[in-house]
């Protein structure tokens, strides 16, 4: 149901054509607006992760970790490559 929603939503597919970088937030935003579902969706990969043993909130904080030390360094690096673009 959360895929159908995704799929079917007119503002994720403008996103994955006009501006494919963004396409995966948008899809994001577009399976949380079904609410209801994705509550569901989330419960039930946290149960599988907890029946398995795996550390998923470890896999995501590492994740999200990552994602926020390389949003840095592309912050960072801006100056230098204006310069060099210069």
């Amino acid at each position: 149901a959360v895929a159908n929603h995704v799929t079917t939503d007119e503002a994720v597919a403008t996103a994955v054509i006009a501006k494919p970088s963004e396409g995966f937030r948008t899809m994001m935003e577009s399976a949380r607006k079904n609410n209801e579902e994705w509550n569901a969706l989330k419960e039930a990969v946290s149960n599988k992760a907890r029946e398995v043993g795996s550390d998923l909130e470890g896999i995501w904080k590492t994740l999200e970790d990552g994602r926020m030390e390389w949003l840095a360094a592309v912050s960072a690096a801006h100056p230098l490559k204006k310069l060099l673009k210069d």
